[in-house]
């Protein structure tokens, strides 16, 4: 046998080894599904171009900081402890946390359209925002807890086949709505959010009706609500540190720019989000082997931590080709295909480096999660989206360019002390 047949022996079997590799060919897949469930705002972004201009983007943006609030309280952030529950209790943990996460939305949603109603005139001059659409924005924050819980489920089941078909059928539903409605009946950045209402109704209404007749549920139990709230609870304040840079930094930006520089930015950023949908997705399938390896009573605590480092590794290699081949797309691309937001490049590769560091900082929160250091978490993220916030207020005005590196600073100090918590609370907890 020569050399060049040996060659092409061991790459053969480097690709089956691949192949045969869970969690890199899961990734992949969660991969493919979270770009196109996920990133379809940045695929419609580009199609739509045409129709939607960076004032009329701007506008979406500012509706897209609203869900985003109103998701962080629609459930107190307790629909990510369907995962432990399964893992430290089987089906009957799922069952107790359903029930309690469909209790806390249906308060929480009530409270939300009372207060609505009462302060719409209030609410719909502040926030600059029709009122109609804040309840829209209410109904959308309620109907995604759901339908995230059902991929949530699928997830950790491994279903990937009715996950792949629920999350990309809701996609592209989103998709076909929204070139509908802004193409042929030019209702502009209302017909993005009417889209997005609807698509979520569905997919929502989908996802409670596969718990409650397939009999995943039980009475709310008391003490379980209890725990789930001091889990979820404490996450709020990490949630919503996306909500103090990104909704607030559009809020800063519109008052000493215009809503158009607010449409240039938020474009930018969902360029460079393409880099952490492809982190997420990897970490979708990452994160269950990862409790799957924490929570293996046959494995000894070194064989643990050399199966953890090996992934870590592998994770690293993904989300910077990812980082790289972002960067490169959007340089070449906008200019030739969207010259409206040709002056956005600059912001795009600035924030990219910042979604490379949201993929690190995936990499060692799921630890945390699984030995329920959600306070630590909490008191790592909020105190660094406080300085940004700080920091976005005093130097945003002199120019955008600065408001992207703040995202760089702020998120690289996250990865430095959630690593830090993660490696610390590994090696206590494995001895």
């Amino acid at each position: 046998m020569d050399l060049e047949q040996i060659e092409s022996q061991m790459l053969w079997t480097k690709i089956k080894s691949i192949i045969k590799n869970e969690t890199l060919r899961n990734g992949a897949f969660f991969t493919l599904f979270s770009f196109v469930n996920k990133g379809m705002n940045f695929v419609l972004l580009i199609l739509l171009a045409r129709y939607i201009s960076p004032t009329e983007y701007g506008y979406w943006s500012l509706f897209g900081t609203i869900t985003m609030f109103l998701g962080y309280f629609m459930a107190m952030t307790t629909e990510g402890y369907i995962s432990i529950s399964y893992f430290q209790e089987g089906m009957e943990g799922v069952k107790k946390s359903f029930s309690c996460i469909l209790l806390t939305t249906l308060i929480v949603s009530s409270i939300l359209f009372s207060t609505t109603a009462l302060l719409r005139d209030y609410l719909q001059q502040t926030l600059e925002l029709p009122w109609q659409y804040l309840f829209l924005a209410i109904g959308i924050a309620f109907f995604t807890v759901h339908s995230n819980v059902c991929l949530d489920f699928l997830r950790i089941k491994k279903k990937i086949a009715l996950y792949g078909l629920f999350s990309c059928g809701s996609a592209f539903l989103v998709f076909g709505l929204s070139i509908v409605l802004v193409k042929f009946f030019l209702m502009g950045w209302r017909g993005c959010v009417q889209a997005q209402f609807f698509s979520i109704l569905l997919f929502g209404i989908i996802g409670l009706c596969y718990f409650l007749f397939s009999k995943k549920i039980a009475l709310p139990n008391k003490a379980h609500w209890k725990t789930m709230l001091c889990w979820g609870i404490p996450l709020i304040p990490h949630l919503a540190t996306q909500f103090i840079r990104l909704g607030c930094d559009r809020y800063i930006i519109n008052h000493y720019y215009s809503i158009e520089m607010v449409g240039l930015f938020s474009f930018a950023y969902t360029i460079a989000m393409a880099i952490s949908t492809i982190g997420y997705g990897f970490n979708e399938a990452n994160s269950v082997n990862i409790y799957e390896i924490l929570g293996d009573k046959k494995l000894k605590p070194n064989e643990k931590i050399n199966l953890l480092n090996k992934q870590k590794k592998n994770m690293l290699v993904v989300y910077l080709c990812g980082s790289v081949a972002t960067i490169l797309i959007s340089i070449f691309f906008i200019p030739f295909f969207l010259p409206k937001y040709t002056s956005a490049i600059g912001y795009c590769v600035i924030l990219s480096i910042f979604a490379f560091l949201q993929c690190l900082y995936f990499l060692y929160t799921n630890f945390l999660f699984f030995f329920k250091q959600t306070q630590s978490l909490m008191r790592i993220t909020f105190s660094f989206a406080i300085m940004h916030f700080v920091l976005s207020i005093l130097l945003t005005h002199y120019s955008l360019y600065i408001t992207c590196c703040i995202y760089c600073i702020t998120q690289l100090g996250v990865v430095f002390f959630v690593q830090k918590k993660a490696i610390k609370t590994i090696t206590e907890k494995l001895k």
